[in-house]
C-alpha cells in the first residue's frame, strides 16, 4: 500500500508541532501556560470532535481522554487533511497540463497550416 507524500508531509509537521507544544508546556513554571501548551498539542482532534460535536461521546468513555488516544487520532486528521490538499493540487495541476497540451496542439496546427501556405523552393 502506497501512502499519500502529502499526507506524511503534514503528519511529520505536526509531529514537529506536537512534541514542541509538550515541550514547551513541560518546562512551563506556570499552570495556565502548562495547560494551554499541553492543549495545543491536541488542537486537530479537539476541533474536530468539537466540530462534530462527539465530545459527549468521549466522556463516557475515560480512556478517550488520555494522550495515547488523542495523538493517533490526531496524526490521522493530520493525514487526512494532506491527503485532502494533495488531491486538489493534482487535480489542478493535471487541468493545467491538459490546458497546456491543448495550447501545444493548436500553436503546431497554425505551424503546420504556416508551413503549408509558404511556397515551397525548388529543388536542384
Amino acid at each position: 500500500m502506497k501512502l499519500n507524500r502529502g499526507g506524511l508531509k503534514l503528519c511529520a509537521i505536526y509531529l514537529v508541532f506536537a512534541v514542541t507544544m509538550i515541550a514547551i508546556s513541560y518546562f512551563a513554571h506556570d499552570p495556565k501556560t502548562k495547560f494551554f501548551f499541553g492543549s495545543l498539542a491536541w488542537l486537530p482532534a479537539g476541533a474536530t470532535f468539537g466540530i462534530l460535536q462527539l465530545f459527549p461521546l468521549l466522556y463516557g468513555h475515560p480512556w478517550t481522554n488520555t494522550p495515547f488516544f488523542f495523538f493517533p487520532v490526531c496524526l490521522v486528521i493530520m493525514y487526512l487533511i494532506g491527503w485532502a490538499l494533495s488531491a486538489v493540487k493534482s487535480r489542478s495541476r493535471s487541468r493545467q497540463s491538459r490546458i497546456v497540451a491543448q495550447q501545444l496542439a493548436k500553436a503546431r496546427e497554425n505551424e503546420m497550416s504556416l508551413n503549408s501556405a509558404l511556397p515551397s523552393e525548388p529543388k536542384t
